[in-house]
């Protein structure tokens, strides 16, 4: 895994769909990606545990933060990203 993978991290802030967390889950892994946190997500179910196939890892170790602030406080450069 290269340097910059290991680095980054991905925030999802208030999900609303089980499978796109899953699905943003399967697409680190597949980058090698390994660090997700999540700001007051729904639930993980098995609709996101089907669309992270080989990445559950990912989801189990997924980090649960408060708000945005205390998701992103150790990095040094935030992008972001938003559907609206």
């Amino acid at each position: 895994m290269s340097r910059a993978a290991r680095e980054l991290v991905v925030v999802l802030v208030e999900p609303h769909h089980p499978g796109n967390i899953g699905a943003v889950a399967r697409a680190m892994a597949n980058m090698g990606v390994e660090r997700l946190r999540l700001v007051n997500p729904c639930a993980i179910d098995d609709q996101a545990r089907a669309l992270a196939w080989g990445a559950l890892h990912l989801l189990e170790r997924a980090e649960l933060c408060a708000d945005f602030e205390a998701a992103v406080t150790d990095c040094t450069t935030v992008i972001g990203f938003s559907a609206r």
